[in-house]
């Protein structure tokens, strides 16, 4: 059974255009991204049990769903064929100057790619309509 998790890798409103920008482009090339790569380490380097720890359970044939992307009020979602993976990440500016982060994620399907969908449409689960609870959090679908 495949399971539905929804991310709020970057934050429109909080984050700048051009982070959610890399984000999405990240996306279509068939990387989900996460940020807040902050050591620049795999979440496998070490016996990890913080705020990314949910990475390492999303399996091939999930779905992720990036709320507020590519604008707020906004999700695309994809099919996971590819288990956690660490790289250098990308160089993103998130105010206070260009740092290494992003390295953080999983890889989709790039086919699988939803054209963007309103997430306060009636159709879709609830618990998008409102802003996220967190950074990530199951779907129920």
């Amino acid at each position: 059974m495949s399971t539905v998790y929804a991310l709020r890798g970057a934050q429109a409103g909080n984050s700048p255009q051009p982070v959610i920008d890399i984000f999405y482009d990240e996306l279509k090339k068939g990387k989900a991204r996460f940020a807040y790569d902050a050591e620049g380490k795999s979440l496998r380097d070490e016996v990890f049990d913080g705020k990314l720890a949910f990475l390492l359970r999303i399996k091939p044939n999930d779905w992720v769903v990036y709320v507020n992307m590519p604008q707020y009020g906004h999700c695309v979602a994809a099919k996971v064929i590819k288990e956690y993976e660490h790289d250098e990440g990308k160089k993103v500016d998130w105010g206070a100057g260009e740092i290494n982060d992003l390295g953080h994620y999983v890889t989709i399907d790039p086919d699988t790619i939803t054209k963007p969908f309103n997430r306060r449409d009636p159709n879709v689960d609830r618990s998008l309509y409102w802003d996220s609870p967190g950074r990530a959090w199951r779907l129920n679908a």
